[in-house]
């Protein structure tokens, strides 16, 4: 098992520090781990399966349909119709 650190988790999830901190908070990122004193880490595999299942969900989303709002075509404010 490989601990990240918040930096590389950054990195790795594309997501600024602050959106991974909300995340966790309502419960839609893997916890940290406490490494001792303040420091904090997250388990590799935790952060890949986050990211795998993210992969899935948005694949279904756009592969269905689902999850993405198109737009209709506004009429032409010039058009007579």
């Amino acid at each position: 098992m490989r601990v990240l650190r918040l930096p590389e988790v950054v990195e790795r999830v594309g997501l600024s520090k602050s959106s991974v901190w909300r995340l966790i908070q309502q419960g839609e990122f893997p916890r940290p781990i406490r490494l001792g004193g303040r420091a904090v880490g997250w388990r590799d595999d935790e952060i890949e399966y986050w990211i795998e299942s993210r992969d899935r969900v948005n694949w279904w989303a756009n592969s269905s349909g689902h999850g993405h709002k198109t737009r209709k075509p506004q009429a032409d404010s010039h058009d007579p119709m």
